[in-house]
């Protein structure tokens, strides 16, 4: 039984020193956003953006922020889209409407015959839309995107 302990002690100062040194290194970076992307455009057209880097959880982020994220499928790709629901939300499109907890949200679709039926926003993802929702590879067609894969707030 102490053997056990020890171990899990050490599991956890370990896992501290980790989450430590991540948050030390968190900050700003720069990425650069797929080319030909035309998801966010005009407003962020495809370019090398800085992108804060310094938050260290979910609760950081909030709806309408622009984000940069990586698809699982293709790491090494980076994509940005604003975040039109948080974890928990309940999200619905119909009629080129988004509706977020049973409200119409300021985010429109121009395709009035894209619809979802309603889901909730599962625990440690985000729900993103581009903004140009034509080119954009969004939370409509990969769903939900896990705080994981989020690199940072434009």
């Amino acid at each position: 039984m102490k053997n056990i302990t020890r171990t899990l002690l050490i599991c956890i100062l370990i896992m501290a020193m980790i989450i430590g040194a991540f948050r030390l290194a968190k900050g700003w970076s720069e990425v650069l956003i797929e080319p030909g992307d035309l998801s966010m455009s005009p407003g962020y057209p495809p370019a090398n953006y800085k992108v804060e880097t310094s938050f260290s959880s979910i609760l950081d982020l909030k709806q309408s922020d622009v984000v940069a994220y990586y698809l699982s499928s293709a790491p090494e790709k980076y994509r940005v889209g604003r975040i039109a629901a948080l974890e928990g939300n309940r999200v619905k499109i119909e009629k080129g409407q988004v509706l977020i907890n049973g409200a119409v949200s300021s985010f429109q679709l121009n395709d009035t015959f894209y619809k979802t039926p309603e889901f909730r926003v599962p625990r440690g993802c985000v729900y993103v839309l581009s903004d140009n929702p034509y080119y954009g590879v969004d939370s409509r067609h990969i769903g939900p995107i896990p705080f994981c894969q989020i690199i940072g707030r434009l």
